[in-house]
């Protein structure tokens, strides 16, 4: 009711056709969340969230060569926006271009050279293109940056796995279990 509120008083407030949209893409109203990001994004040129936003959506619904569209023209608005470089490498990995991915995230932790999820999200990418040590490097970096994080312990218990260390793969197992034993994925 708010952001449709904010939107009679101003028809091209960007921020609140995106935060819309937004709520839309969460109640699954997927073309009217992607309508109202396509208007951000026309109402406001310089809004990169409406194109992450966009892109997302699409992602979502398996469309990743629009969305890798939509995140590289959040790219072009914002050069450092760790977020579009995220869902751009996850976008290049989902459709197999695991080069491109692995440059994409290596830029994400150029920019945050601390985060946790960048030094993940290369792992993975680094183990799909068969990069057992970099991968296990990476994901020993996640490890270290949040000693939390379930799914850093379980992918380096993978990659541990995969390259004969079974005890400490089971030990890696064992952490990412009482992280998260509610999560049937890890």
């Amino acid at each position: 009711k708010e952001f449709m509120a904010a939107l009679e008083i101003d028809p091209k407030y960007a921020e609140a056709e995106n935060n819309l949209g937004t709520l839309y893409s969460l109640k699954g109203r997927k073309s009217e969340a992607v309508a109202l990001f396509q208007k951000a994004a026309d109402d406001d040129p310089k809004y990169a969230r409406a194109h992450i936003n966009w892109g997302l959506v699409l992602a979502g619904e398996k469309q990743y060569e629009e969305a890798e569209n939509q995140f590289r023209q959040a790219i072009a608005i914002s050069s450092n926006s760790t977020e579009a470089y995220t869902a751009l490498g996850m976008a290049e990995g989902k459709q197999g271009r695991h080069q491109e991915a692995i440059e994409i995230f290596r830029k994400v932790l150029e920019l945050q050279p601390n985060s946790a999820d960048g030094h993940l999200n290369l792992g993975i990418a680094l183990a799909d293109s068969y990069d057992l040590q970099g991968a296990k490097e990476q994901f020993s970096d996640a490890v270290r940056l949040d000693p939390k994080s379930a799914l850093a312990h379980y992918n380096r218990g993978r990659i541990l796995y995969d390259t004969g260390r079974r005890d400490q793969a089971l030990a890696e197992a064992q952490a990412a279990y009482h992280l998260s034993p509610d999560d049937t994925s890890i």
